[in-house]
């Protein structure tokens, strides 16, 4: 009964930290309907005054139960508490020209924090596609990582699956030269894009993040189920660690597990947190090691 009990508080806990994430979304719902030049105005102040920061979300190896890493997760918090979504924010930077400013902010405050990680911990950072055809955009992010002390092999770009990012001989080479650097490339929401396999055979890509949506039905409907294995299969074939984005449950991390999932990441796991929280979890990794079946009965 205690264990079932602590189960059940678990998952609770968890869908309210997922709850209250969407109620923040809501409460800044207003965002939308706001004068796009008020907005940009407002973003361009707070990026000059570092009002943004990051949270980060764990991700885990399925086979040693252990962090792998962080995934870097953009914030704008409001003085009432509430956040304005990213899918706004970062909507509004990309349109008014402002994305490269805002990146630059937000990259540098998740390499400081990396940099103090342990050495195998790697930090995943969401770029847009609109930088891959920046000219020098490698380059920059080499020194920028070089500045802020962090090892090129630690640090993850992640891009969105769609055609800016697969298209353009510019984008291209910026991928392949941070490759040759040391820089992971990892397309994110494998199966809702515009990529082809011919393209896809072609970029240069280290991890496939299969999209939760297809994570989230494939429990229930047996052609998903097919479609998410033929996805491990492609991205086993093309060498490519696979990610199995919002695993919710128990059942879902099971499936991904016995799917062959390298990677699981979602709230079941570990919900973004902001710097602090997450040093005190590394000290905690590193002081005892924790079963996932234990972490989870623990919430």
């Amino acid at each position: 009964m205690d264990v079932a009990l602590a189960e059940n508080n678990a998952n609770l806990a968890q869908r309210r930290a997922q709850d209250l994430f969407d109620e923040a979304e809501q409460d800044a719902s207003f965002s939308v309907q706001e004068d796009l030049d008020h907005l940009e105005h407002k973003l361009r102040s707070a990026i000059a005054r570092r009002e943004l920061t990051v949270h980060f979300q764990p991700y885990f190896c399925v086979n040693s139960n252990k962090i792998a890493g962080y995934e870097a997760l953009a914030r704008w918090p409001q003085r009432d508490g509430s956040f304005i979504p990213p899918s706004i924010f970062i909507d509004v930077a990309e349109k008014t020209g402002q994305i490269n400013e805002l990146s630059a902010l937000l990259f540098e405050i998740a390499c400081k924090e990396a940099r103090e990680w342990p050495s195998h911990l790697t930090l995943s950072f969401n770029i847009s596609a609109l930088q891959l055809h920046t000219e020098d955009f490698a380059n920059d992010i080499l020194t920028f990582v070089k500045q802020w002390d962090l090892p090129p092999e630690r640090l993850e770009l992640e891009l969105t699956e769609s055609k800016l990012v697969i298209e353009g001989k510019r984008a291209c080479k910026a991928l392949a030269d941070l490759r040759d650097a040391g820089v992971r490339i990892a397309l994110d929401d494998l199966g809702t894009g515009y990529s082809s396999f011919l393209r896809l055979s072609k970029m240069p890509v280290d991890k496939l993040k299969i999209d939760r949506h297809f994570i989230a039905e494939c429990q229930e409907d047996h052609r998903v189920k097919k479609i998410v294995e033929a996805m491990i299969s492609l991205g086993k074939g093309l060498g490519a660690t696979i990610v199995a984005e919002g695993v919710e449950t128990e059942e879902q991390l099971y499936i991904v597990q016995h799917m062959g999932c390298d990677i699981a990441q979602g709230f079941l796991l570990g919900t973004p947190r902001d710097a602090q929280h997450v040093n005190h979890d590394i000290s905690y990794e590193a002081s005892v090691v924790v079963p996932l079946s234990t972490r989870l009965r623990a919430g």
